[in-house]
């Protein structure tokens, strides 16, 4: 890049024209008027969710959990313990 006087410059600058578009919602939401950001499960959680779904169903889980834990580390829907069930499995055939 080149200054307005022929120098050499290490910073661009870039403009963007047309009209800006909000973002859609992402993750699990399904409501997008509730507009509530996207919740990560803490990794201890995750790392539970793993070993129990071994001896027990998804669901038995997820209902286990949101019982014992608190509601800030607990699994936010049933679909986070079911995908992470469907990831270990398909870890272990690879």
């Amino acid at each position: 890049m080149v200054s307005a006087d022929d120098t050499p410059s290490q910073v661009a600058v870039v403009e963007y024209i047309g009209q800006h578009v909000e973002g859609a919602p992402h993750g699990l939401c399904k409501d997008t008027k509730l507009n509530e950001p996207y919740i990560w499960t803490p990794a201890e959680t995750m790392e539970a969710i793993s070993s129990m779904t071994k001896q027990q169903s998804a669901k038995a889980v997820y209902n286990k959990l949101t019982a014992e834990l608190d509601v800030d580390v607990d699994p936010q829907n049933a679909a986070v313990v079911h995908d992470r069930e469907y990831r270990d499995h398909c870890a272990d055939v690879w």
